[in-house]
């Protein structure tokens, strides 16, 4: 980071902001928390009653947001989110108004995930429709702000079953897909979170025609997305899961083949985010063993575990590692249950070793490998943080959730 020493509010500002950009792309931890640094120090400079506080208040919360969705730490989304509120809260009149109030609604459906609680879903809803009135007809950032509405509404009416949110959603998708051109980059993200929303959608009413839409959906969705991208494992994974949706409305054995075939091809795909690739694994275990392809499910839930190493992996925080492996139990006893159904036991104590040990087993080389690696090249190691932070930063993630 450069000496900050001498420099204004205003520049440290700028600097948060830059760094932040150079972090996603260069998905160095370092930029980011050197983002967090200089946010810090131009908050912490700038007058309560400077015109300019509540924006650099909110270049500070993106990249603590950022910083959660790297390491997931709550400190950090929790800080974002009060940071975010106090500038969205500040700024009226100002011409930034509106993208500080959608960011605090991105912020607060972000928190949901630690916090729980339904009035972050609540509030994330309301300053988005709030920034898309106060936004200009013709603001750039219209599109965005209000496929975050999208967003907040499925995942309220996920954790609500308010069907009237779900339908609020779908449409609000459907003109973000309106509003994008062909050939805009964040169109294949925008495909996706409506085939999302579409196959809630089948889910609830188990009808075949809503079951088709979101088929269709998911299928447009992944031929939007550009060759060798990271998302194409989230991709394949929703097309996957519209598929079962599917089977499990119409019994057609074809979906259910396409399905567990979906899941495979996303767990093997190379380059995309660990966490999205066992997944998916997961999911083809678990659907090949309710259908009674016990073979086929052993090898899903065997790769599954296969890629916790990976899910925690060993360049992260010792305490992020233990975060990401909370959400990962039950998975090796699934793997190990399948394997004996399967009559390979030696195989059931394999991969109940390896799934509960993956932190001890790091553990034994304190160094680590990582460690050892940049001993002997600094720069081939760096490369390999840079390449898995801008694996995990690449998911899309405006997508709800996987599963």
């Amino acid at each position: 980071m450069p000496a900050t020493e001498h420099l204004s509010p205003a520049a440290l500002s700028n600097l948060c902001n830059q760094l932040r950009v150079t972090y996603e792309i260069s998905g160095k931890r370092e930029d980011l928390d050197a983002a967090v640094m200089a946010g810090r120090k131009s908050v912490s400079a700038t007058g309560a009653h400077d015109p300019n506080r509540p924006l650099r208040q909110s270049n500070l919360a993106f990249a603590l947001r950022l910083r959660f969705e790297r390491l997931g730490d709550p400190a950090d989304i929790v800080e974002a989110a009060e940071l975010a509120l106090q500038a969205a809260k500040c700024a009226a009149g100002s011409p930034m108004l509106p993208r500080l109030q959608s960011n605090l609604g991105v912020t607060l459906r972000v928190r949901f995930t630690v916090s729980g609680d339904v009035e972050d879903l609540r509030g994330a809803i309301a300053w988005a429709k709030k920034s898309l009135r106060s936004a200009p007809p013709q603001d750039p950032d219209r599109v965005g702000m209000l496929a975050n509405l999208g967003l907040a509404l499925l995942e309220a009416s996920i954790e609500s079953g308010r069907d009237e949110l779900l339908r609020e959603a779908v449409t609000v998708m459907r003109d973000v897909m309106t509003a994008t051109s062909e050939g805009d980059e964040d169109r294949s993200m925008y495909a996706q979170n409506l085939a999302d929303a579409l196959r809630v959608t089948a889910e609830r009413t188990r009808t075949s025609a809503d079951a088709d839409a979101a088929v269709v959906a998911a299928s447009e969705a992944l031929d939007l997305v550009p060759p060798g991208h990271p998302s194409m494992t989230a991709s394949l994974s929703d097309l996957g899961r519209a598929h079962r949706v599917r089977f499990e409305i119409s019994s057609d054995p074809s979906d259910a083949e396409r399905a567990i075939d979906l899941r495979r091809r996303a767990a093997v795909t190379v380059g995309g985010p660990a966490t999205s690739r066992a997944l998916a694994a997961r999911a083809w275990g678990e659907w090949a063993a309710v259908d009674g392809q016990q073979e086929e499910a052993g090898r899903g839930y065997t790769y599954a575990v296969g890629l916790l190493p990976q899910v925690a992996w060993h360049g992260l925080d010792r305490s992020a590692r233990e975060r990401h492996m909370s959400l990962w139990r039950g998975l090796a006893q699934d793997a190990a249950a399948t394997a004996t159904n399967g009559g390979d036991p030696g195989l059931a104590v394999a991969v109940l070793e390896q799934g509960r040990a993956v932190i001890w087993s790091q553990s034994l080389l304190p160094s680590g490998l990582l460690t050892a690696l940049r001993e002997v090249s600094p720069h081939l190691a760096q490369r390999v943080e840079e390449v898995r932070a801008a694996l995990d930063a690449s998911t899309m993630a405006s997508s709800v959730s996987q599963e």
